[in-house]
């Protein structure tokens, strides 16, 4: 059973859960680390800073990426504990720790200079953080299926929590490949090429253009469809069905049903 699966949420419990995975993925750890540090400095923007872009505060796009990268790389350093080799550990570990880190801070170096991190093309410097930001993305994806992939291959005696790492890493897979979904330009923007150079290609929003009147704090859009809600979701399965399949462990449930339970709980997460 990995080190984390240890219920009150107790400063001694944490700090030995933190220890624990220390031990699976320094990498990752540091990575969560270095979010909470830079979660910090974008409070702190957010105070003093009263900047606003596409209808939110400028700060507020780097701190949700802090809050989400943290989540996942620590939910990432629990799944990799049953692995045996070390090289896959240490691949994986580095490779997603230390590009999810770049990437944040390249989110929180475009909120400082008060431009769009994402689809921004205005520029050649702005293209070039756009453009490194997607191919590291690919490789933060692949790598993820690298981990999917030798997990599956991991004989352990703890199958239903092998089958809750694989169903959240699947889901994960899933949300991040919808986020290929934003880059493609819309109608609009594809129609305006012939022009001029775009300066922004891609949106998030489907059915009305980007920066509307969204949702509090996460700013999915209320005008039309959103592509960041799959998104969103479907990268935090590789926290929420570990967590039900923990559920169902506390519940002493018998195997057969917890197994069929996290199945379900698979399936009515991916819809």
């Amino acid at each position: 059973m990995p080190s984390l699966a240890v219920s009150p949420p107790a400063p001694s419990a944490s700090l030995s859960a933190l220890r624990g995975l220390w031990r699976v993925s320094p990498p990752l750890v540091a990575a969560a680390a270095a979010m909470v540090l830079l979660g910090v400095v974008c409070l702190v923007g957010l105070a003093v800073d009263p900047r606003v872009l596409g209808g939110q505060p400028v700060w507020v796009k780097p701190l949700k990426f802090c809050v989400s990268v943290a989540l996942y790389v620590l939910g990432l350093a629990v799944l990799l504990e049953p692995l045996r080799g070390r090289v896959v550990r240490g691949v994986v570990g580095w490779g997603v720790g230390g590009l999810l880190t770049i990437e944040t801070v390249l989110v929180a170096v475009q909120a400082f200079r008060g431009v769009q991190s994402h689809f921004n093309t205005s520029t050649a410097v702005d293209a070039l953080i756009y453009a490194s930001m997607g191919v590291m993305i690919g490789i933060v994806w692949a790598l993820t299926l690298v981990a999917a992939v030798a997990l599956l291959r991991t004989p352990t005696a703890d199958r239903q929590w092998k089958r809750a790492a694989l169903w959240g890493l699947g889901l994960t897979l899933a949300g991040a490949a919808v986020g290929t979904r934003m880059t493609s330009p819309t109608p609009e923007q594809a129609a305006g090429f012939a022009d001029a150079p775009p300066s922004v290609v891609g949106a998030h929003t489907v059915g009305a253009p980007d920066g509307g009147a969204g949702l509090p704090v996460v700013g999915w859009s209320r005008a039309g469809g959103d592509l960041r809600v799959p998104h969103f979701w479907g990268l935090h399965g590789l926290q929420a069905l570990p967590l039900l399949a923990l559920w169902l462990r506390r519940r002493r449930l018998p195997e057969r049903q917890q197994s069929r339970l996290l199945a379900v709980g698979g399936v009515a997460y991916a819809g």
